[in-house]
């Protein structure tokens, strides 16, 4: 089985569920905070707007922090993402072994957003 597939989300976004296609990604990620303290979470799976991570900590909704990764190319090498981020929501996962935090980007660059959109397409 592959490390990343996708599957879409038909639910609506009233019902608290997001939309559109996500992509498993399982991968080291950083969140920093506003106070500039650098915690290594796990990536769970990305979309065009946001992505998931499992953390340590529980953050509550509509905190601000940055995420910073790494996608890989399947021809080697990779693609490095930074955003802004809001939290969406966060709940404590027994099964993922820490907090699975959904964050909804805010502030993006066009090389980020480019190499996601590259990642989502292949």
């Amino acid at each position: 089985m592959s490390a990343s597939s996708s599957f879409g989300y038909s639910s609506d976004v009233e019902g608290g569920r997001r939309q559109g296609v996500r992509k498993l990604l399982r991968r080291p990620a950083d969140l920093v905070l506003p106070d500039r303290k650098t915690v290594e979470v796990r990536l769970h799976d990305l979309r065009m707007n946001g992505v998931a991570v499992v953390a340590p900590l529980n953050l509550r909704q509509a905190f601000l922090c940055e995420v910073k990764f790494r996608l890989p190319w399947s021809r080697g090498g990779h693609g490095a993402v930074a955003a802004r981020a809001k939290v969406a929501h966060s709940i404590l996962s027994s099964r993922q072994g820490g907090f699975l935090i959904g964050l909804d980007f805010i502030d993006i660059d066009e090389g980020s957003l480019g190499a996601i959109s590259r990642y989502m397409s292949a």
